[in-house]
């Protein structure tokens, strides 16, 4: 499996494919992605994604098989952030197209504003800009407080639903909770928490990348009124609402997504 050391305490697993003309020397996109999660989460995107791009899939710290960090790590996000910039070092590259979903957009937007020279295009699907410290919402904040309390499969398993949405199959849900409960317990713990109290508005408008952000009609994290309000701060940003509800369809509706990325980053890439 093939992994990088990207600092002395950090070993970073990546999948790579790539299976357009070998002739070619294809621009490369970045796919990040959120809590309790690894590059697998990304299965569904390579097949749109291969034939036109070099798909690097990591792994984040303390996710999938990255090194898991020590008790005491301070988790920010923009150490997630640094790490992603230490990554495409590492791998000789300068600039790529980045895709992200959840937790991995909301790092994804505060690596293109920490470093906009590395961004060509900014994908990000269904991300939270602020914490849960920042809501109220009484069956978000319950779900967390389960992670603590019963484990990672048990809080995968009761939040999963809102996750998929009310179509998924029950083999799609039973898959998620399984990819889900492979994630290090105390990682999860220690990210939430983060996640509580994290704010990546203040970045936004230093964002250059032409950025697509897409959100779902009836999502249960934000509304679409909300994830217009805050993209109106990044200068170069379209949003695109997809059908359906729960709040990661990049997981429910991943072949959706991914066209509408693929055309978003075609478009832009010409110019």
């Amino acid at each position: 499996m093939p992994s990088i050391r990207v600092e002395p305490s950090l070993e970073l697993h990546y999948e790579d494919d790539y299976f357009g003309p070998p002739w070619r020397t294809p621009e490369t996109v970045l796919m990040v992605h959120g809590v309790a999660e690894s590059s697998a989460a990304w299965y569904a995107w390579v097949p749109a994604l291969s034939p036109h791009y070099r798909v690097l899939r990591v792994d984040q710290r303390g996710f999938g098989r990255s090194s898991v960090p020590p008790t005491d790590y301070p988790w920010s996000i923009p150490g997630f952030a640094a790490d992603l910039a230490h990554f495409l070092d590492a791998m000789g590259l300068d600039a790529v197209h980045v895709i992200s979903a959840k937790l991995g957009g909301t790092i994804a937007l505060e690596f293109a504003a920490d470093f906009p020279d590395r961004v060509k295009t900014l994908s990000v699907v269904s991300s939270p800009v602020r914490g849960l410290g920042h809501t109220s919402d009484p069956k978000l904040l319950a779900a967390t407080s389960q992670l603590a309390k019963s484990g990672v499969r048990a809080w995968a398993e009761a939040t999963q639903r809102m996750r998929l949405g009310s179509a998924a199959p029950e083999a799609h849900i039973a898959f998620w909770n399984d990819l889900m409960a492979a994630s290090d317990r105390d990682v999860c713990v220690n990210v939430e928490e983060m996640c509580n109290h994290m704010d990546v508005t203040a970045g936004l408008p230093k964002i250059t990348a032409p950025t697509l952000v897409i959100t779902m009609a009836g999502g249960a994290m934000q509304t679409p009124a909300n994830v217009l309000e805050w993209t109106r701060r990044i200068p170069r940003s379209e949003v695109v609402t997809i059908a359906g509800d729960g709040y990661h369809p990049a997981a429910s509706r991943p072949e959706e997504c991914a066209a509408h990325v693929l055309k978003f980053i075609q478009t832009h890439a010409r110019h």
